[in-house]
């Protein structure tokens, strides 16, 4: 008994086994969607160290905060021709109106994203 299993063994070792494509594939597959899970756990530990660490910061929070200013911004440009009434009191109509067609087409061609001055300096 003991020699016919010792011959089993013997013969299982000198035989290659036939493995299932099958079967290999999905290891590959269960080894690269582990070593892929891994990545991206790595990748969201990185991230959230980045954030704690001041570095990374929300975009939602960013746009808020950006908009938020570019209105005060816009605002105050379209205040300057009363101020500026307040301050030179012998400005007429026709020049206030002149400063604020100034103002509001340069704020135009800001949101436009028109760009002169690159445009002349780039032709230079």
């Amino acid at each position: 008994m003991r020699g016919y299993i010792a011959s089993l063994r013997a013969a299982a070792k000198a035989k290659p086994t036939a493995v299932d494509p099958q079967v290999a594939a999905a290891a590959i597959d269960g080894r690269q969607q582990r070593a892929r899970l891994a990545r991206l756990q790595a990748d969201r530990v990185q991230l959230d160290l980045e954030r704690e660490r001041g570095r990374l910061v929300d975009a939602e929070v960013i746009r808020g905060s950006y908009v938020t200013l570019l209105t005060q911004v816009r605002n105050r440009l379209l205040g300057v021709p009363s101020a500026a009434k307040g301050d030179i009191p012998h400005l007429t109509v026709d020049e206030l109106e002149i400063l604020e067609g100034l103002i509001v087409t340069a704020l135009e061609e800001v949101a436009d994203g028109d760009d002169e001055d690159s445009e002349e300096e780039n032709e230079a």
